[in-house]
């Protein structure tokens, strides 16, 4: 099995987008060969011309649900469309991923593990007067995962009406953790999240121009810009959003805590990368340079579910300017919630706090089919009477409600 540059490329498309898997423990090699088979399929169903799109989705509460057609829940304001891509990146390439409002009805689409309902390659929905983009968010997924696993929150808040773009981070996605050796991690990962904003807001340079190709039909406003990150997209999008990180903390934290603190076992760049991939890892060149501040002023609210917190300065929370919505999990056994999630509390106030009494570490991550969870080993169970299906859609609701606040 040959990593995701090397995926076989289609005709109309420039270049190929990484294979969808999220926080994967020792997956096995088959899972990994389905997931590119489907991606492949995906980038060469996505042109960066919008085809008429294809079926409507199955209900959700239908294990194994046929792509045929059936209507968009009456709730949704719009169905949600999807267009993949690979932007250019210090060298290589950074998959990329955009679900928008439209008017096509969508289609299941299954990828491996994940079952996504959206309209590949559609046009977007016409906006209603005075025209001024839509608003957009930007999602970070945690370490080890990949460009489909936010992907119920996603398609919901293109539903209700937002832009949203998702990265799959280099050197840090299920594939590949080479970042995580690196002691430029905790700069690293918010420079590639600004890189695709600014790809987004500004057309900048050569990942602008890729951008612009892709969704250059899907307006954005500026103005109107969130992040959403979970775990260590978390810590992400609250350095994109303002606050200051340092790997020191992380240091002195696991030297008082590592028996304690799941996280303290992260370090270790080996671990947890999918099988049966061979071939170049993401190299951070000794010289890269990195952004002047790590803060985008753009954005104007933040969510970060069951965020990495213990690399975060405490003075700096306070006084990000950004609205913050922090949601935590109590039963979460990756990243407790007395070092990640309580600490929140003092020492930013302002920031409204969500803590949910069920859900663990990876329900905020999008739920599958019964029979297909195992694939995704930790990552696709949840403690038990816990209904992942149903906390995703209150979550689109909550989360969606949150933004429009900040319009």
């Amino acid at each position: 099995m040959t990593p995701s540059h090397s995926l076989p490329p289609c005709r109309h498309a420039a270049t190929p987008a990484a294979t969808p898997f999220v926080h994967a423990r020792r997956a096995p090699s088959r899972v990994v060969s389905v997931l590119t088979t489907a991606l492949v399929a995906l980038v060469c169903a996505v042109p960066m011309t919008a085809p008429r799109a294809q079926g409507q989705p199955q209900s959700e509460s239908q294990p194994q649900p046929q792509p045929q057609a059936q209507a968009v829940q009456p709730s949704a304001l719009y169905a949600a469309g999807l267009r993949v891509a690979a932007l250019p990146y210090r060298g290589q390439s950074m998959p990329v991923a955009v679900t928008y409002p439209t008017r096509a009805p969508e289609a299941v689409t299954d990828l491996g593990p994940y079952r996504l309902m959206v309209a590949k390659g559609a046009p977007p929905a016409p906006q209603s007067s005075p025209a001024t983009g839509w608003p957009v968010v930007f999602v970070s997924h945690g370490t080890g995962g990949s460009l489909f696993g936010h992907a119920d929150l996603v398609a919901g808040l293109a539903r209700a009406g937002h832009v949203v773009v998702s990265l799959e981070h280099p050197g840090d996605n299920y594939r590949d953790r080479s970042l995580v050796g690196d002691p430029r991690y905790f700069t690293e990962r918010p420079a590639q999240l600004l890189a695709v904003m600014r790809a987004v807001l500004d057309v900048d340079g050569d990942a602008g121009a890729a951008m612009r190709a892709l969704i250059g039909d899907v307006p954005v406003d500026a103005r109107r810009v969130a992040v959403i990150g979970h775990s260590a997209g978390g810590y992400t999008a609250a350095a994109v959003a303002g606050a200051r990180g340092s790997a020191g903390r992380v240091t002195a934290h696991c030297a008082a805590h590592a028996q304690d603190d799941p996280m303290c076992a992260l370090r270790d760049p080996r671990a947890h990368v999918a099988p049966g991939f061979s071939g170049p890892r993401f190299a951070l060149p000794p010289d890269a340079p990195m952004p002047v501040s790590l803060h985008e002023p753009r954005v104007r609210a933040a969510v970060l579910m069951a965020p990495l917190t213990v690399p975060l300065e405490p003075e700096s929370l306070a006084a990000v300017p950004a609205r913050l919505l922090v949601m935590g999990a109590r039963s979460d056994a990756v990243l407790p919630a007395r070092f990640h999630f309580e600490p929140w509390a003092r020492w930013a106030p302002a920031a409204q706090r969500v803590e949910d009494t069920q859900a663990g570490h990876y329900g905020y991550m999008t739920s599958v089919p019964p029979e297909r969870r195992a694939m995704l080993g930790p990552a696709g169970q949840d403690p038990d009477g816990f209904d992942r299906a149903a906390f995703q859609r209150a979550l689109v609701q909550q989360i969606a409600a949150f933004l429009d606040g900040t319009r």
